[in-house]
């Protein structure tokens, strides 16, 4: 079943449903197999060069601990290592094939919670020259 893109059929509407039209692309579409592997490839490897100039163009924070963790342990990132990983093993018929997804779907999903939660808390940068301080005042809250 890993190896047959039909039989995902159901899987890939779902996921398209509730994270996007691009999944759902890539695994109701019929296609042949080496293009499908390599869609998941490509997928990947412009996610992770995203991912790689977003992280340099916002720069670091090595004070807060919270930033360092998601640093680390991105789930944006682990999303992008396993879209690969599907992507390989299905062009390799081994190792999984499109069981893969599974976990890159839910890695996305966590990942999108996490931003969410971080936009929300507005995890606070390092003070310095940027910091929230209006003309006259004060720092603001």
């Amino acid at each position: 079943m890993s190896y047959l893109p039909e039989m995902w059929r159901d899987f890939g509407v779902t996921v398209g449903g509730l994270a996007g039209a691009l999944t759902g692309i890539l695994l109701v579409a019929p296609q042949p197999d080496p293009a499908l592997g390599a869609e998941l490839l490509a997928l990947a490897a412009v996610s992770g060069a995203g991912l790689l100039v977003f992280d340099r163009r916002a720069g670091h924070n090595a004070e807060n601990r919270v930033a360092r963790y998601i640093e680390r342990a991105s789930p944006n990132t682990v999303t992008a290592v396993l879209v690969a990983v599907t992507g390989l093993s299905f062009l390799l018929k081994a190792g999984g094939g499109l069981y893969w997804m599974i976990p890159a779907v839910l890695a996305s999903l966590v990942g999108g919670v996490v931003n969410a939660w971080l936009f929300l808390i507005k995890v606070p940068a390092a003070p310095g020259p940027q910091a929230n301080v209006a003309p006259g005042r004060g720092t603001q809250p």
